[in-house]
């Protein structure tokens, strides 16, 4: 439970440091795992006491950057490029398996699609910002981020 904003701050701390960021050759704070904040708020009204429950995901991919360009191709820095771009590649099965109305959607997959199953599966609203880096050197990385995002955003969830 969060009851003020020194709570906040503590949770922040917590979190902060299970986020694990390394040096790269292409960012000096790398991400090497994805954060993931579930807020669930519940509101009740004064009059009628009536109560909602809501959740709240915000999320925070680490990139998929190639482990052979970004200088990750070794020891843990690799392990942990493939666990960040196998579990990416789980989520983009998962968004199309959606767009394209599939009977079955697997999301058991990876740790990151179990944890969005349940905004996916109800009629959630989605908004997503991707980083494009503007340099030259990263134009294949920036196009498929790109491409990444134009195909989630043409994803219709339920209704």
């Amino acid at each position: 439970k969060i009851e003020n904003l020194i709570d906040i701050k503590n949770l922040i701390k917590f979190a902060n440091k299970k986020r694990r960021t390394a040096a790269t050759d292409f960012n000096e704070r790398s991400s090497r795992s994805h954060a993931i904040c579930m807020l669930k708020i519940k509101g009740t009204h004064k009059t009628t006491q009536e109560s909602k429950t809501s959740t709240i995901q915000l999320i925070d991919l680490a990139g998929s950057e190639s482990a052979k360009d970004s200088g990750a191709a070794k020891g843990i820095a690799l392990q942990e490029a493939s666990k960040i771009n196998q579990s990416l590649l789980y989520l983009a099965k998962v968004i199309d398996s959606v767009r394209n109305k599939s009977m079955h959607i697997n999301y058991r997959d990876s740790q990151l699609t179990s944890l969005l199953m349940p905004s996916i599966e109800r009629s959630a609203k989605i908004m997503m910002m991707v980083h494009l880096n503007p340099a030259k050197a990263q134009i294949v990385q920036t196009v498929s981020s790109a491409k990444f995002a134009q195909s989630t955003n043409e994803t219709q969830i339920k209704k």
